[in-house]
């Protein structure tokens, strides 16, 4: 499961959608066999007796967790995939212009993303891992924890710019930006001054300079 999930993140960041789709689906039947696992017979046995109950516990916390995680990383890619146009759907950026209507439904899907997110943390938190025996589930708990924490970061950081970009696009009305170029050569010759200015315009997410 946590190959898949790797794999499926490092599909997203390259921008390999149908890579990272692939992943993301023998990911999601990892997780419906450790899903599964839980159901059997012995393991409701176990839980009834003292010591084991703990075990299962959380073996559930971090079932719940791995669904959770597999899930955020779902949709992720779905979001990856519908705006840069991999789904079938066109993409969010043609033709010069940005689509404000498509990128104004983009907020409740990172909304959708984060909540799994901390509700998998909140289950990883929860595992009790104490004991001598536990280390390895320590261990697990750990490196699930850590690598939750930048994907958790990056999607804070959609949910707070994505409510805004309509109307820093356009969506109200023509948006001018002044954009200054410059490089250490040019910087040293006009004693850092900016030699390049470039005026762009967004109106109802349209693009010119």
């Amino acid at each position: 499961l946590q190959e898949h999930l790797s794999k499926a993140a490092d599909g997203l960041t390259a921008g390999d959608y149908r890579g990272g789709e692939a992943e993301y689906r023998l990911a999601l039947e990892s997780t419906r066999t450790l899903e599964r696992s839980l159901e059997l017979p012995q393991v409701d046995s176990l839980a009834q007796f003292r010591g084991f109950a703990t075990a299962v516990a959380n073996a559930d916390r971090l079932v719940s967790a791995a669904d959770e995680i597999t899930a955020a990383t779902g949709e992720l890619l779905s979001l990856y995939g519908d705006l840069s146009g991999n789904t079938g759907a066109q993409k969010i950026f043609s033709d010069g212009a940005i689509d404000l209507d498509r990128l104004e439904r983009v907020a409740p899907r990172v909304d959708t993303v984060l909540t799994d997110l901390a509700a998998a943390e909140v289950n990883l938190e929860a595992v009790q891992a104490n004991g001598r025996w536990t280390e390895p589930l320590d261990d697990i708990r750990t490196q699930a924890l850590a690598e939750m924490a930048p994907v958790q970061t990056a999607v804070e950081v959609l949910v707070d710019i994505a409510p805004v970009l309509p109307q820093a696009l356009g969506a109200d009305g023509p948006r001018r930006y002044l954009i200054a170029i410059g490089n250490q050569a040019e910087m040293r010759a006009s004693f850092g001054a900016p030699l390049t200015l470039l005026m762009v315009e967004f109106d109802d997410g349209r693009i010119s300079i």
